[in-house]
């Protein structure tokens, strides 16, 4: 079995250079990284990769270390990591991550999005809000309004964070129900800027621009690339009527985005169409890719070998591997790539197909797995968080 450092040897193999390290650079193919901790925000990062080099997982076949029981008539979504496990149903609840105990829980507002960390805890319910990661309690224990500020913006997508700036789809004005592209500052929730539009999921963002799938322009989703200072549209280009509606991802001067059953790649400065991936036969892209070291980790409907490898340049196939049908994203972490199917087969893989292991969820999945701290984190549909390390 190769060791973890064979498995980081191989991840390196051809690439020009390495995902951690580059905070706030697209040097490797992602945008906006903080690899100050491990999973602070919905797929990582502010480019939506689903990746972090820095993020450990299990590299053995893996138990399962703990259960976490949210509500049982939600989804679990993914979750954050960094000091604790955040995650969300009625409320938001923070967990130690190595038994699963539930350090502090608080509020009574369900939320459908994963909540972010930018110094505070940021939770996109409805409203948002920014609350202690301490959960409101002083060093003598007691505890204080953990509420540092909330907005009347309703989210409806998870949140992206870059810098000093959350970027989300929510509703601005709920005499409309409009969806907009909204900027929030961090520190104060202070409106920055919204744009109208129907947006499809988290924004992504490089700190000079801002790219997102919205509907709504005759009937049908349209890319936009707007200017990060103020919400002014840089350009915008139709993409069809078909799904999936999840978010883009933003990579080494292309956007990617999963629709009508392929994946298609933007130019990020002119809009221009570079490419297209479309499954063979009946099979379709289901979700949002992970990017990683020029590679997309592409989840099929397939029901088997449906994870599908491309090159971020040019979408050549590289090669197909795992289980199938994947309905949620795959996720890169510095063992490999974290793959699990709806039926809830985890399994981890190298960077060249193969898999390492395999493991039995027992519930269909809701979330991406998440690795962390020598674990991996999976959300599942009857409201459980499950927790898997390697054995002792």
């Amino acid at each position: 079995m190769p060791s973890r450092r064979d498995v980081l040897a191989v991840m390196t193999l051809g690439g020009a250079t390495a995902l951690a390290g580059c905070a706030g650079t697209l040097a490797d193919g992602s945008a906006g990284r903080d690899t100050s901790e491990d999973w602070p925000q919905f797929r990582a990062d502010a480019a939506n990769t689903g990746a972090n080099l820095d993020a450990t997982g299990p590299v053995d076949d893996p138990d399962v270390e703990w259960v976490h029981l949210g509500g049982p008539w939600y989804d679990m979504l993914e979750p954050v990591v960094t000091d604790a496990v955040y995650t969300v149903d009625d409320g938001v609840a923070a967990l130690d991550s190595a038994s699963g105990d539930v350090d502090w829980r608080a509020g009574d507002s369900y939320t459908r999005h994963t909540p972010a960390v930018a110094g505070d805890l940021l939770v996109p319910g409805d409203p948002i809000r920014a609350v202690a990661r301490d959960g409101g309690r002083s060093a003598l224990g007691r505890r204080f309004d953990f509420r540092r500020w909330e907005t009347t913006i309703d989210a409806d997508t998870s949140l992206t964070l870059h810098d000093e700036v959350v970027l989300l789809g929510g509703v601005a004005d709920s005499g409309t129900l409009a969806t907009d592209v909204v900027a929030l500052e961090t520190a104060t929730g202070e409106i920055r800027w919204t744009t109208t539009g129907s947006v499809e999921g988290a924004p992504a963002t490089d700190g000079e621009a801002v790219y997102v799938a919205t509907d709504g322009r005759d009937s049908a989703t349209a890319l936009l690339a707007l200017d990060a200072r103020d919400g002014s549209e840089l350009w915008s280009r139709r993409l069809g009527e078909g799904g999936p509606d999840v978010p883009v991802v933003l990579g080494e001067g292309l956007v990617y985005v999963p629709r009508d059953g392929s994946l298609r790649a933007f130019d990020t400065a002119t809009g221009d169409a570079v490419w297209t991936f479309t499954p063979d036969g009946e099979t379709r892209v289901s979700a949002s890719p992970a990017l990683a070291q020029e590679r997309l980790y592409v989840p099929t409907s397939a029901e088997s070998s449906g994870l599908v490898a491309l090159d971020a340049a040019t979408g050549e196939r590289l090669w197909a591997a795992g289980d199938g049908p994947y309905r949620c994203s795959p996720s890169v972490g510095d063992d490999g790539i974290y793959a699990v199917d709806f039926d809830g087969r985890l399994s981890l893989h190298w960077r060249d197909g193969p898999a390492q292991w395999r493991v039995q969820v027992d519930a269909p999945v809701a979330s991406s797995p998440v690795p962390s701290d020598g674990r991996v984190f999976v959300g599942t549909r009857d409201g459980l968080l499950y927790a898997l390390g390697e054995h002792e």
